[in-house]
């Protein structure tokens, strides 16, 4: 029996087929299978994968013919979704680490230990000349000079967290497809599912290694640096 039940919160292996129904030209466009993992209706299960091989392949249809694109989908299999508590705990440990970097990193004892030199200290104020004798016995004393402490070195930045092998997947399917393409085509060259690719993708944003362009079935990725 075929099952098309897409509202729910598991993993869903979906096999599905893109048709034309247009008078005398009724013909399948597209076929393959993808992972779920949204909770959402046959509707916008169709809505999505059409405007994906629109946006992918333009020139398989015209403007005329779109209309009549209909999609046919079969769940083969689902699964429930891992939970996250073990990537949570990578990053509490990861955070843990990074935290007592900053504190001893800014005490400058410690980097003097690290380096083997003693801590600089601004030289000694030379001493002042005797005044003449008939000065010498009204002029005040003056205090002994202080030398200034030394300036505390600034807190140096986090270490950068090294990427997922998904996003280093995704970053060389991009460069491989000349620094600029659409998510869809980094999911072929990739491999990977298009849920991990569109998360990879957001990741690299924020790392600023992967800046992101358009709206809508014209989004593009470009690579910093290409």
């Amino acid at each position: 029996m075929t099952d098309t039940n897409l509202n729910n919160d598991q993993v869903k292996l979906v096999e599905y087929s893109i048709v034309s129904i247009e008078r005398d030209r009724e013909r399948k466009l597209y076929e393959t299978e993808k992972i779920v993992v949204d909770n959402m209706t046959g509707e916008a299960f169709a809505t999505w994968v059409i405007a994906e091989f629109v946006q992918e392949q333009p020139h398989r249809v015209t403007h005329q013919e779109k209309k009549y694109l209909r999609v046919y989908y079969n769940v083969l299999d689902s699964w429930a979704r891992e939970s996250l508590h073990f990537e949570s705990k990578q990053l509490d440990a990861l955070e843990g680490i990074r935290r007592a970097i900053v504190q001893c990193c800014a005490d400058p004892r410690f980097v003097a230990r690290l380096t083997g030199r003693a801590e600089e200290r601004p030289p000694a104020a030379p001493p002042r000349p005797a005044p003449p004798p008939a000065v010498a016995a009204a002029a005040p004393a003056l205090p002994p000079a202080v030398p200034a402490p030394p300036a505390a070195l600034p807190a140096p930045s986090a270490p950068p967290v090294p990427l997922t092998a998904e996003e280093r997947r995704t970053l060389a399917a991009l460069r491989q497809l000349g620094g600029e393409a659409a998510s869809g085509q980094i999911q072929k060259q990739s491999g990977l599912p298009i849920e991990a690719v569109r998360r990879s993708l957001r990741a690299l944003q924020e790392r600023g290694l992967v800046q992101r362009r358009g709206q809508g079935l014209a989004t593009r990725y470009r690579a910093v640096g290409t």
